[in-house]
């Protein structure tokens, strides 16, 4: 007997948002689980609790990955492990992206012109002036911290002819304004906030967190349920129709290799019995590279605020009215720009928060004197990586090469990107700041030193996409109704599927690809 109809693998941001839109239709029962616990810490709900979450080793996932250009060297990739995935854990940015990148994807029902109307199906937008757009589940907002020092930052942008928006999301072209983000009244919209909790009423929607996919389980070649640990040891739960991975760009691809799905050749090597060869699997892989800048400035900084004594000021605030500046996200500003006027599209971002970190002992600390971080990388890179398996051992990790900055044309943007962040702040609007840019990035002048920093100073973005992508190619993994190729039963809908970056930032289009699935598996009349 079938524990559901539909099991979805991964309560992240495509995962939950899935299963809310799926489970909408009462004829059809969903099961959703997940390997990590409940979003029950309170550094979840509290925005600025992020700097705690994200080195909490109880709701993330910690991923070695070789060193860009040294073997020698690791660092470690972060996602969520917890109701809600990344989603509980990120910095609460929120951008759907270009609509030519979707455009892009060509495949029919993945255009702007279909995902527009999934974004406004799913969201409810507190604007700038407090009015709300939408009806939807998920709350999202574009109200920001008016200090002056972003005020001032927005009018250094405008001396470039970049005009300010009050609605990233809804402009085109070099833009900059306070960024949307994925709060609502001082809180944390996770995707297991904005679609779980309303859902979780449902009779026909069960949410089994602390349960970990082992593999796949087929018969012959179809996918009919999935192995599972959870507390009380391991057990097969059964599908009724169709099993949806949904564990993100690097679990699915991993998940799928472990049950037998990927290239033969390296299935065999890890003495995994071969389902189907699929060698598109692990391919593909996408990630922006980040590079923080830090500046020294006389004043307009807010690290006062998250240090001893006015921290303890501002948690009675937030404990007590939900208000202060507990309730921000850390980058409040942020600039889509090109690298430079030739571009046809905005290629870069950079975001700024007036706070600057330090880095402690074994965690990053806010500092003790008055700073502000910027935040510079490129959106659309052609660099592609790949991952593979180590082992057949599902807890062990993955072989994971991001390939970052491979592409001479990535170079290229990325020190285009540096070189306008220097021009930005050294503008007269912020001159009254005196910013003075840190080592090591202050040292550097060529641009191969420039490149040098993104790769030994920069960071993932924690962003990637592709490694399952959709297509109608040999080397796609699934077609553009997610199915994946040559099983039955058996769907991927995470950004995985996403052939390329659409977005600066991947929170929002990881749910609409969520939601996008379920209409796709509503609209097909699997349901009745």
């Amino acid at each position: 007997m079938a524990d559901a109809d539909y099991i979805i693998v991964g309560a992240g941001s495509a995962g939950c948002a899935l299963a809310y839109r799926l489970s909408q239709n009462p004829r059809i029962s969903v099961l959703l689980i997940e390997a990590g616990g409940a979003a029950s810490s309170p550094f979840i709900t509290m925005p600025r609790g992020v700097a705690k979450s994200i080195y909490d080793r109880s709701l993330t996932w910690e991923t070695p990955v070789k060193f860009c250009g040294d073997e020698k060297r690791s660092e470690t990739w972060i996602s969520g492990r917890v109701m809600g995935g990344s989603s509980s854990i990120n910095g609460m940015t929120y951008f759907r992206g270009s609509p030519e990148k979707y455009d892009e994807i060509k495949l029919s029902g993945w255009d702007w012109a279909k995902m527009s109307h999934v974004y406004r199906e799913m969201e409810s937008n507190e604007m700038a002036d407090g009015s709300v757009e939408g009806s939807g589940p998920l709350r999202i907002s574009q109200r920001g911290l008016h200090d002056q020092i972003y005020e001032d930052f927005i009018k250094a942008m405008s001396t470039f002819g970049i005009r300010r928006v009050d609605d990233m999301n809804a402009a085109s072209g070099e833009v900059v304004g306070y960024q949307p983000r994925t709060i609502w009244r001082g809180r944390r919209q996770s995707a297991a906030k904005a679609f779980i909790e309303p859902a979780s009423r449902r009779s026909n929607l069960r949410v089994r967190h602390s349960t970990r996919a082992l593999r796949v389980v087929f018969e012959g070649s179809r996918a009919t349920g999935v192995l599972v640990r959870d507390r009380s040891g391991e057990r097969t739960l059964f599908a009724g129709r169709e099993v949806i991975l949904s564990l993100g760009a690097l679990n699915t691809p991993k998940l799928l290799m472990l049950s037998g799905i990927g290239p033969a050749q390296h299935l065999s090597s890890m003495g995994i019995p071969v389902v189907k060869d699929v060698s598109g699997v692990g391919e593909n892989l996408a990630d922006h590279r980040l590079l923080n800048v830090g500046y020294r400035v006389s004043h307009g900084s807010h690290n006062s605020q998250f240090r001893y004594p006015r921290l303890l000021k501002n948690v009675a605030q937030y404990g007590l009215f939900g208000t202060g500046p507990l309730t921000t996200p850390v980058f409040e500003v942020a600039t889509l720009l090109k690298s430079d006027l030739s571009a046809a599209l905005p290629d870069g971002k950079i975001s700024f928060g007036a706070y600057l970190a330090e880095r402690g002992d074994d965690k990053v600390v806010v500092g003790s004197a008055p700073g502000a971080t910027a935040l510079c990388y490129q959106t659309y890179p052609r660099s592609r990586g790949r991952l593979r398996l180590l082992s057949s051992d599902p807890r062990s990790h993955l072989d994971i090469v991001p390939n970052y900055l491979s592409d001479e044309h990535d170079h290229r943007i990325s020190v285009q990107i540096f070189k306008r962040l220097r021009q930005i702040m050294k503008n007269k609007s912020l001159a009254g700041y005196q910013p003075q840019e840190l080592l090591p990035c202050g040292e550097v002048e060529t641009d191969d030193e420039i490149i040098d920093l993104y790769i030994r100073f920069g960071a993932p973005g924690l962003h990637t996409v592709g490694t399952c992508r959709m297509g109608e190619d040999d080397l796609a993994v699934v077609n553009s109704k997610l199915h994946l190729r040559g099983v039955e039963g058996l769907r991927v809908a995470d950004l995985s599927v996403l052939p390329h970056q659409v977005s600066s930032n991947s929170n929002a289009p990881a749910m609409a690809i969520g939601w996008r699935a379920a209409q796709i598996i509503l609209e097909s009349g699997l349901t009745t």
